[in-house]
């Protein structure tokens, strides 16, 4: 779906007229009805009922879809105001906090480079730390926006934040722990002997929570060892020293000194993008609204695939 399919249709949607929409436009009428069968296909629904007595005339879907593209144009519209109010020749920062060790895939890399093509003027510093050091550097503003796991969000400040990923739990074990290689899903009771090395428990209670649900469930009460941080944790993990449940982008899932199975009791967990319900700056104001639209396109395109 481009920009100029959707400009098409809302102006054929307000002229009724073919000919006299791709007039407005400034581009032919072949073109114009290029681009409505494109959006059509795209969109598995005619949008247009055309006839030589009654005209052109929007279908039952269109009014759907008519109603959509100009909230989100009038969204878009909001922001591209905003955006050059702005001083040109001024640099914005926006402070992106996200998990230590938490790997950014080809969503994340999307949503940077459309953004940074859209808003040149408006730069995405990109920063790590726990769960707890996020949730307080948001609450204090020294971050803007925040990529963390749902359950650890914190109820302390009012924000705003929206589904990024769901991502699989995969739980991480020594590299020599001897498995049956047969068994696709194995159970957490098998893993009851080794301890589980976590983070301490203040800075990811919930997490801490889950797992004692996981594992009574499997039978069993946990041996927990805490560490001081993730980042303690992944070291501790690669030495062999026990097991954890991580997310399937998170780094260690991915290192060669470790071993990563599927176990019953480990269900998916949201990755939340956060921010403040009342942000700091405008620069953070012009970035949600932006998501906002650029997310739902994304989330379309993906249904369509």
């Amino acid at each position: 779906m481009t920009t100029l399919q959707v400009n098409c249709f809302l102006e054929v949607a307000k002229c009724l007229n073919f000919s006299k929409a791709a007039a407005n436009l400034y581009i032919s009428q072949p073109s114009l009805s290029r681009n409505i069968v494109q959006l059509e296909k795209e969109l598995h629904v005619k949008l247009f009922s055309r006839n030589s007595f009654q005209g052109t005339s929007l279908t039952e879907a269109g009014e759907c879809m008519l109603a959509a593209f100009q909230q989100t144009q009038g969204i878009i519209d909001k922001a591209i105001a905003e955006a050059r109010s702005l001083n040109d020749q001024k640099v914005y920062t926006i402070m992106l906090g996200v998990l230590d060790g938490q790997m950014l895939d080809q969503k994340f890399h999307d949503m940077i480079s459309e953004f940074k093509k859209a808003y040149p003027n408006i730069r995405i510093k990109v920063l790590s730390g726990g769960f707890q050091e996020l949730n307080l550097q948001l609450d204090s503003d020294e971050l803007d926006l925040i990529l963390t796991l749902g359950c650890e969000l914190s109820p302390r400040t009012k924000v705003s934040s929206c589904v990024f990923y769901t991502l699989p739990t995969y739980l991480v074990i020594p590299k020599d722990f001897e498995l049956d290689e047969g068994t696709k899903e194995h159970s957490l009771a098998e893993f009851a002997e080794l301890p589980f090395v976590y983070a301490k428990q203040d800075d990811a209670p919930y997490v801490i929570d889950l797992l004692h649900k996981a594992c009574q469930s499997a039978g069993f009460m946990p041996k927990i060892e805490f560490v001081d941080s993730l980042k303690e944790q992944t070291m501790s993990l690669e030495m062999g020293n026990g097991a954890a449940g991580f997310n399937s982008l998170h780094a260690i899932c991915h290192s060669p000194n470790v071993r990563t199975v599927t176990v019953k009791e480990f269900t998916a967990q949201d990755f939340l993008l956060a921010w403040k319900e009342e942000p700091p700056h405008k620069a953070i104001r012009i970035f949600t609204q932006w998501f906002d639209s650029w997310h739902k396109t994304y989330l379309s395109h993906q249904e369509s695939l």
